[in-house]
Parts: structure tokens; C-alpha cells; sequence
């Protein structure tokens, strides 16, 4: 199987401008100072995240206002589910092109979706 680093390895800057993202957990000290920062080297500047509410609330209760652009330049938005709200898939959006990555790694150091 081959390794890959799924925001370090998108396309050139200027093939997208948008992305949403799911995910079950989230981190935002990891997605800002990781994933953030590398959609952006990118050229993607409109994000969308979907995270699992339940998992999102205990994920403020950790959050202190650290993180500079927190809500600044990308959005989150809980997702309430009977269960847990847990599908990874991440779309990107460009003039022209349009790619879909699903996988199992959630926003978070410990599985950013770094495998493919």
C-alpha cells in the first residue's frame, strides 16, 4: 500500500479553492496548525467542517483560545446523530475540477487521514 499525506500531497495551488471535510473527532490545535496551514499553501481558503456534536462539545470543553484564527477562515458545524456522525470523507472544490477522498482518519495527530 502506498503512503501518502492527503493535504501535503492535493494538487498544485489553484486547482481547488474549497473543500468540506467530515470527520468524527476533532482537534483544533492540530487542524490549525497543521491541515489549516496546508490547505491554505494550497490555494483553499473556504472550509467547511463537519465534526460529530457530541465530540465537538467535549472538544471546546479542551479549547482555549489559543489558536489564532479559530472560526476566522474556515467553518465548523456539529452534526447531531441518533448514533455517532462518523463517515471521513473530504471533497475539494475548483473551477474546474471536483475530487472526492474517503478514508477512516478523523481530524485529529493521531489520524488526519494521512493514509490512502
Amino acid at each position: 500500500m502506498h503512503e501518502q499525506k492527503l493535504y501535503k500531497d492535493l494538487p498544485s495551488r489553484g486547482k481547488f479553492h474549497s473543500c468540506i471535510i467530515s470527520s468524527f473527532s476533532f482537534d483544533y490545535y492540530f487542524f490549525d496548525a497543521q491541515i489549516r496551514r496546508q490547505l491554505h499553501s494550497k490555494g483553499i481558503y473556504n472550509i467547511i467542517l463537519l465534526c460529530d456534536a457530541n465530540i465537538l462539545e467535549h472538544s471546546f470543553g479542551a479549547f482555549s483560545f489559543g489558536t489564532n484564527h479559530f472560526l476566522n477562515d474556515y467553518t465548523i458545524t456539529p452534526i447531531e446523530a441518533k448514533g455517532a456522525f462518523h463517515p471521513k470523507i473530504s471533497i475539494f472544490f475548483g473551477e474546474k475540477d471536483t475530487m472526492m477522498h474517503l478514508g477512516s482518519g478523523n481530524l485529529t495527530s493521531g489520524g488526519p487521514g494521512e493514509k490512502s
